[in-house]
């Protein structure tokens, strides 16, 4: 299982707009048990147990690679436990949560998943055609000396 460590204080995030329901993680798109819970109206124990449940059951190793524990720093400013998950994480996580409010949420959050990801791709794509770029100016320089 993968590890990251929340630099920031994510419940002063909690108010998410509906144009930042997913974040990049170390150039993963992620979302987090907090904010799982806060849109789907559930206790974040109770999401941070059905995760582990999910994690601890014969599918664990193939679930793991979509799961990724870190902590975060409560109203006390104690560190607490949470999980980072990648698109197939969060669709495994959320499948069994039922209702129109749920699944109204469960829509955001893939359009924010697929908004993240192109965005994510734009970048690399960017960064890829400068690179290419910087390499044929130094291949001209290098042939002119």
């Amino acid at each position: 299982m993968k590890y990251f460590i929340i630099e920031k204080d994510i419940l002063q995030e909690r108010k998410i707009s509906m144009n930042n329901l997913v974040e990049i993680k170390n150039n993963h798109v992620v979302v987090s048990t907090i904010q799982i819970a806060d849109k789907f109206e559930k206790q974040h124990k109770d999401v941070l147990r059905l995760t582990s449940v999910k994690l601890h059951s014969s599918n664990g190793d193939r679930l793991s690679q979509h799961f990724f524990k870190t902590t975060y720093t409560d109203e006390k400013g104690e560190q607490r436990p949470m999980y980072l998950m990648d698109r197939d994480g969060f669709c495994f996580l959320v499948m069994g949560f039922t209702g129109e409010k749920a699944d109204k949420w469960k829509l955001d959050f893939i359009d924010a998943f697929n908004a993240m990801e192109k965005k994510l791709n734009q970048q690399k794509q960017s960064t890829l055609a400068y690179d290419k770029y910087i390499s044929l100016l130094d291949n001209k320089f290098q042939i002119g000396d």
